[in-house]
């Protein structure tokens, strides 16, 4: 319930996605919040919706790009 409050606009917004889905930084909290946003990324990831991670390793000061694709046949 919490996750669901706190993360409403979140998951509403990737819930709404189209065609792509870009998010720039994200850490999870713990699991519950890991699992609320999860969940609807990998629907919209089934629909064909490209989800793009974006994440700053400010170790290395090295930018890395993820890119999960998944095309149902």
């Amino acid at each position: 319930m919490i996750n669901e409050v706190k993360f409403f606009r979140t998951i509403k917004t990737i819930e709404d996605a189209k065609f792509y889905i870009y998010i720039v930084y994200c850490i999870y909290e713990n699991e519950i919040t890991r699992d609320g946003v999860t969940k609807p990324l990998i629907t919209k990831v089934k629909e064909d919706v490209e989800v793009h991670f974006v994440n700053d390793d400010f170790g290395n000061h090295h930018l890395r790009i993820r890119v999960l694709y998944f095309n149902l046949m």
